[in-house]
């Protein structure tokens, strides 16, 4: 499985804890994973995790959403948004994107439609954060 890991072209001095701890499960399954910053020219991945910190990088957070959402032609059951915009304002990710996020902490089984272990305290964002 090819796994794009995305943080949007936003300043930030280090990568999302919870988005590389998705990395690693991932990893852990023999699955080949890519992080970027910003918008990746790639055509094919059969999953793509986009993270989103805070409320005053909407426009940044949307505009990246929509360049994969287009990339998979629409196929938005590949894509999977998390962090701490996306737990606070699902619904307004949702209205412009059509896409709605996975709110909190992966914590229980299966949350990401795979056979996994629940991932202890792993946002799609470090708590620095938050």
């Amino acid at each position: 499985m090819r796994v794009l890991l995305v943080e949007p072209e936003y300043k930030s001095k280090f990568p999302p804890l919870g988005l590389l701890k998705i990395g690693a499960f991932h990893k852990s399954r023999g699955d080949e994973v890519v992080f970027v910053r910003g918008m990746a020219e790639s055509d094919f991945w059969d999953r793509i995790y986009i993270t989103t910190l805070f409320s005053f990088h909407h426009e940044k957070i949307i505009k990246t959403i929509l360049h994969y959402k287009a990339m998979l032609r629409d196929d938005v059951s590949r894509i999977f948004i998390g962090g701490g915009y996306a737990t606070l304002c699902p619904q307004n990710i949702y209205e412009e994107t059509g896409i709605y996020p996975l709110k909190g902490l992966l914590d229980k089984p299966n949350m990401l439609g795979l056979d996994s272990i629940a991932m202890r305290s792993a946002r799609f964002i470090s708590r620095r954060g938050i």
